[in-house]
C-alpha cells in the first residue's frame, strides 16, 4: 500500500495524473493523511453524505435507463 501511495503522491493531478484520496480511520487519522500529502480526506461524518449521493445517482441512472 505504501508503494502505491508513494507513486501517486509523486504524480501531478494538475497534469491529469493521479489524485490521492482516502478515508480517515482510528489507525490512520486525517491529520496523518494530510501530512503525507493526500488531496482529499473523508471523515466518518462524510460517509453518510457520500453514500446518499451515490444511492441517488444509482436511482437516477436506473430510472433514466428504463
Amino acid at each position: 500500500m505504501r508503494v502505491a501511495e508513494t507513486a501517486v503522491l509523486g504524480s501531478d493531478p494538475a497534469n491529469g495524473e493521479a489524485y490521492l484520496a482516502g478515508m480517515a480511520t482510528a489507525q490512520d487519522k486525517a491529520v496523518d493523511l494530510k501530512s503525507r500529502g493526500y488531496h482529499m480526506i473523508l471523515g466518518a461524518t462524510d460517509v453518510p453524505l457520500f453514500k446518499k449521493a451515490v444511492v441517488d445517482d444509482v436511482k437516477s441512472f436506473k430510472l433514466g435507463s428504463s
